[in-house]
C-alpha cells in the first residue's frame, strides 16, 4: 500500500509519539534530534526509492528535517554507515525502544563530527532549508 508523506506524518505520529516524547515533554524525530517549528518533520524512506524501496509506511520514518539533511550527507560519503542508521531505524519501529533514537542522534552526531562537520555548519543546513 503506497502512502503518500502527508498522510505517512500523521500515521507514524499516531503510532510513535509515545516513544518520542520524553519525560519533560520533548518531542524527538527517530534520529533523536528535537523537532520545532524551524526542525519540522520530514518523511525519510528506509530503502531508498531508488534502490527498490516502497512507498509504504512499513518503509517510513519520521524524522526532523535536520536529521534528514544530516543522513543525506552520512549517505553521500558514508554509505554503508547511513544503512547502520536505518537498520536502527527498522529495530525502533519494530521494538519502540525509547533509547534507540538517543543513539542514533549520537551515532549520527559522531559520523559527521568526523566528515568533519562542525556545529556552526549544523545550524547552515538548518538556515539553508528554511
Amino acid at each position: 500500500m503506497s502512502t503518500d508523506n502527508g498522510k505517512a506524518r500523521i500515521i507514524l505520529l499516531k503510532e510513535y509519539k509515545e516513544f518520542l516524547t520524553s519525560d519533560r515533554g520533548i518531542i524527538v524525530c527517530m534520529m533523536g534530534e528535537e523537532v520545532t517549528n524551524k526542525n519540522y518533520w520530514s518523511v525519510h524512506h528506509i530503502r531508498a526509492l531508488r534502490e527498490g524501496g516502497s512507498n509504504s509506511i512499513f518503509n517510513k520514518a519520521l524524522v526532523s528535517i535536520l536529521a534528514h539533511q544530516e543522513f543525506n550527507l552520512i549517505e553521500a560519503y558514508k554509505y554503508k554507515r547511513a544503512k547502520e542508521i536505518n537498520e536502527a531505524l527498522i529495530e525502533f519501529k519494530k521494538n519502540k525502544n525509547k533509547d534507540i533514537p538517543y543513539q542514533i542522534k549520537d551515532y549520527k552526531d559522531y559520523l559527521l563530527r568526523d566528515l568533519g562537520i562542525t556545529n556552526n555548519e549544523k545550524k547552515m543546513l538548518r538556515k539553508r532549508k528554511r
